[in-house]
């Protein structure tokens, strides 16, 4: 099943990272991206935007690279879905 974005849109800027909670059913899951990521996506825009920017301009697609990574992993205990560069089709 996939993830449902959470109605409040919140999300937190970390030093390695973009944290956001995304749903299954009614289970949190916690997503992040990494800052590694998104610096190496940024510079291709002109003017260059923040990660943060970046990462609301792109936002739909961040998304969706998580929830198609939650349902095709092996079900797992955790429910925290890390993606990197390769995850996402910026």
């Amino acid at each position: 099943m996939a993830l449902a974005r959470d109605p409040d849109g919140q999300y937190e800027v970390h030093r390695h990272g973009i944290y956001f909670v995304m749903y299954s059913d009614s289970a949190e899951v916690t997503c992040m991206i990494a800052r590694r990521a998104l610096n190496v996506m940024r510079v291709r825009y002109h003017p260059v935007p923040s990660v943060e920017e970046l990462f609301l301009m792109r936002r739909a697609r961040i998304e969706r690279a998580a929830s198609d990574k939650f349902e095709s992993r092996q079900p797992s205990v955790t429910r925290v879905v890390s993606l990197d560069r390769s995850d996402v089709d910026f």
